[in-house]
């Protein structure tokens, strides 16, 4: 226990002996460790009292706590794990927000404490991360009786980043232990929008300094994206029609505030507007809204906040994408590639999260070849579940109609790849059909099908072009060569496929003077289909409208809308008969880039 006497000696202003205070501090707190190795630790729990007491002092501690941090750096050595005691009430200390002076003593001794004791890395570790989260150093109720007016949550949380990255660089071990904290202090999806944007941008700027974890902590990002993605689409399927119209009218349309984007003008962000996007002081506690809301249900209240969140969070990782380098973009392809096929292909009802790939893939013609190949790869593979197989084909068609970069070489491409396995699929297996259908056996033949015209719908303009002389008539381009048979098969698939996506293709199919399906599904009916149960799934499609208004200005100049056959025809909404209630679920992994599907795929 240091003596009252030499305490006031120490702070009395007029002492000049200030080094024989500290030596007699690190005298007599030696003797405490040498007592308490003894078996006597009444002199530690003196000390133990005496920073708990100061850490909830009303009276300015800095200077007392100070001395404590630079006594315990002296002695590192001596908190072996019988002293844990004593290390968690030090740990405990609100030191962020505190002087410079005691937030560099305090994280020297974090790194000598490491440095000497490895088993303290991960409480360390822990306590740092914590810190992370969203003015967590600032709700202690004593805080602004001890912090510097002039530390900002944005400073507190870089010194936090920098003892990090110190502490680090001392573990020979590597990182990976971190990523169990991290995902431990994650905001819950319930919490409030703040929350989940602070942090996110905080694990973010991990990564920067921790590129080992880039893989985990997108990994676990995606994770929690897309558990709120599919609960907004839950919740929306057990609303009713009128609900579901009210809500996207509040939701989906309102104008955007400043929680994280500045007016956008032309659908392009100015520089200042850039810099906002990653500005963690533009967050305040005034921010309770990501949007302008009327008086809303508590049903529709929840849905809304979880939309904010979901915007909030892609917006982030959008601009996040958007500045990495060509090196860090390929990196992230690859670490996407590997996400996707662990967490979004499986995943039914995901509506957003999907677009980070659909954004990433606009960077190169490499990254869409890569994507598109991993999807075939899933397609034409027997051994792959069906399920995956009817979602990657599902991928397939709405990416392909979907990106307006894709150029028009991988489009026919893929186009003829399609045809082939769905030509190859009616000459293999159509005379084992009997007089009874069951599609529901049969999903990947009628998802292709229907990949096949979907692509077609929206590529059709640039796939009949006849040498820049304009639109070719009478035949189906050379990609498709076999469609006919396809269609004319027992397998009836114009029949059985999405009947609002049929008959676009009946109606352009006759436009162009190709051929006229009318007459196939007309004269039908659903007899031969084996009973109303087996008839197929309908679901989104992967790449339906991007709704999010504070994100969106990523996606709508790379996005193809869709575009009516002729001005004469007729020009009702045909986006949602096309897109609504085709089957679609997610994707999967990468194929080896140089593979060529084309020639390797019987003919």
């Amino acid at each position: 226990m240091i003596e009252n006497s030499v305490k006031t000696q120490f702070f009395d202003k007029t002492s000049t002996d200030r080094n024989l205070i500290k030596n007699t501090f690190l005298t007599t707190t030696q003797d405490a460790f040498n007592e308490a190795i003894k078996g006597n630790k009444t002199k530690l729990f003196s000390i133990i009292d005496e920073i708990s007491s100061l850490e909830n002092s009303d009276e300015d501690s800095n200077e007392q706590l100070i001395l404590w941090m630079e006594t315990f750096s002296k002695i590192v050595s001596n908190f072996t794990k019988e002293f844990q005691d004593l290390v968690g009430i030090i740990l405990d200390i609100n030191w962020v927000i505190r002087s410079s002076e005691f937030a560099i003593v305090y994280s020297q001794f974090l790194e000598n404490l490491v440095s000497a004791h490895a088993f303290y890395m991960f409480p360390v570790a822990e306590r740092l991360i914590n810190l992370l989260c969203w003015k967590k150093p600032f709700e202690n109720p004593r805080a602004t009786l001890v912090s510097d007016p002039s530390v900002t949550p944005k400073i507190a949380c870089d010194r936090v980043h920098a003892v990090l990255k110190r502490i680090i660089s001392l573990i020979p071990s590597g990182p990976s232990f971190l990523i169990t904290p991290i995902a431990e202090a994650f905001p819950d999806k319930f919490q409030d929008i703040k929350y989940q944007l602070w942090y996110l941008r905080n694990i973010l700027k991990m990564i920067e300094y921790i590129p080992v974890l880039k893989e985990p902590i997108m990994s676990l990002i995606v994770e929690k994206i897309i558990k709120i993605d599919v609960e907004i689409q839950v919740e929306i399927e057990d609303m009713d029609d009128q609900d579901i119209t009210d809500l996207q009218n509040l939701v989906f349309k309102m104008e955007k505030n400043d929680i994280d984007e500045s007016s956008v003008e032309e659908n392009s962000l100015n520089e200042k507007t850039q810099q906002d996007l990653i500005n963690f002081d533009e967050i305040n506690d005034n921010d309770e809204n990501g949007f302008l809301f009327e008086e809303l249900t508590e049903e529709d209240s929840n849905v809304k906040g979880m939309v904010e969140k979901l915007d909030g969070m892609l917006n982030i990782l959008f601009d996040y994408i958007s500045k990495l380098n060509a090196e860090e973009r390929d990196d992230m392809f690859e670490i996407l590639m590997e996400i996707f096929q662990k967490t979004i292909l499986p995943t039914h009802n995901s509506r957003y999260t999907q677009f980070l790939v659909f954004y990433l893939c606009s960077y190169s013609p490499v990254y869409v070849n890569n994507f598109i190949c991993l999807l075939a790869q899933k397609v034409l593979t027997p051994s792959v579940p069906s399920v995956i197989q009817v979602a990657s084909a599902a991928y397939i068609s709405s990416f392909v109609a979907r990106a307006k970069y894709m150029e028009i070489a991988p489009v026919k491409t893929i186009l003829q790849l399609l045809t082939r396995f769905a030509l190859n699929y009616v000459e293999q297996n159509e005379h084992r059909l009997g007089s009874v259908l069951n599609p529901k056996q049969y999903m990947i033949f009628y998802s292709v099908v229907e990949a096949i015209i979907l692509i077609f719908l929206y590529r059709w303009r640039t796939l009949m072009e006849n040498d820049g002389n304009g639109i070719s008539y009478g035949q189906l381009p050379p990609e498709m060569k076999g469609l006919d048979r396809i269609i004319q098969s027992r397998f009836n698939p114009l029949v059985v496929c999405n009947r609002g996506l049929v008959e676009e293709f009946a109606k352009l199919t006759h436009n162009l003077e190709i051929m006229y399906c009318y007459s196939i599904f007309e004269n039908n009916n659903y007899s031969f289909i084996k009973n109303k149960q087996n008839e197929l799934p309908e679901t989104l499609l992967p790449f339906e409208p991007y709704q999010l208004k504070n994100s969106c200005h990523f996606i709508e100049n790379i996005y193809q809308n869709w575009t009516p056959i002729t001005g004469d025809e007729d020009d009702s909404d045909i986006e949602s008969d096309v897109t609504d209630n085709i089957l679609a679920m997610s994707i999967s992994p990468m194929a080896p880039p140089a593979f060529n599907w084309i020639n390797n795929y019987p003919a």
